[in-house]
């Protein structure tokens, strides 16, 4: 069997409203990467909702628009970024980053915001 992290699956692109609206409503749990001098794991509940994919260390509930407007909410709205998505399947990690020329959109509210940097989450656990 060839190695998931030596050969990637091809990206995923999403970004078109017809793509987003086909995205179905999916929850769950997953360990985020931080950002910084100190890079750490680090459990998040998600909900993609909306064409917006949701995250928080607190369990998540309501409509996208009060998720949108909790302070203690993560979110990358999928509408405003085109995105590729990598997935590496034995090791249960995920790539999300802006695709070429893109970055994440000021409206979303994570720690890229404005940049290209990819955000890493760990599926597997």
């Amino acid at each position: 069997m060839a190695d998931a992290a030596a050969h990637p699956s091809s990206p995923s692109t999403v970004r078109s409203e017809d793509s987003v609206q086909e995205l179905t409503r999916l929850a769950g749990t997953f360990q985020k990467q931080s950002h910084g001098l100190w890079t750490r794991w680090s459990k998040r509940h998600f909900l993609l909702q909306g064409g917006v994919l949701f995250w928080s260390n607190r369990e998540l509930t309501g409509d996208t628009v009060e998720l949108r407007d909790s302070a203690k909410v993560s979110f990358i709205d999928l509408s405003q970024t085109s995105v590729e998505v990598r997935g590496y399947g034995v090791a249960g990690l995920v790539i999300v980053k802006p695709s070429s020329r893109s970055s994440w959109h000021t409206g979303d509210r994570h720690g890229c915001v404005g940049t290209r940097r990819s955000i890493f989450f760990d599926v597997g656990t």
